[in-house]
């Protein structure tokens, strides 16, 4: 399943983001993504990631722990898709 995360902190390592992913099971990858957006209402920094993990209940138990909670000091918001 892929997974967006969107509100992704400028602070956090690709490695330090899998490794959060990886809790949850077997990630085939997580990327981060370069380009920085900022958020027209606060004009805080963000940008967002993508997950891909192969075993779909692995995925949905990520996308239940981790949505809307805070991830290195943001909280971070997450959908699933199968379709990728």
């Amino acid at each position: 399943m892929l997974i967006y995360v969107w509100n992704v902190p400028n602070n956090v390592s690709e490695d330090n983001f899998r490794q959060t992913f990886e809790a949850f099971g077997q990630v085939s990858f997580a990327i981060i993504s370069s380009t920085t957006l900022k958020d027209r209402n606060n004009g805080q920094l963000w940008r967002f990631a993508l997950v891909e993990m192969p075993e779909l209940a692995d995925a949905q138990a990520a996308i239940k722990t981790l949505n809307r909670k805070a991830l290195f000091g943001r909280q971070i918001i997450l959908y699933g898709s199968s379709e990728n």
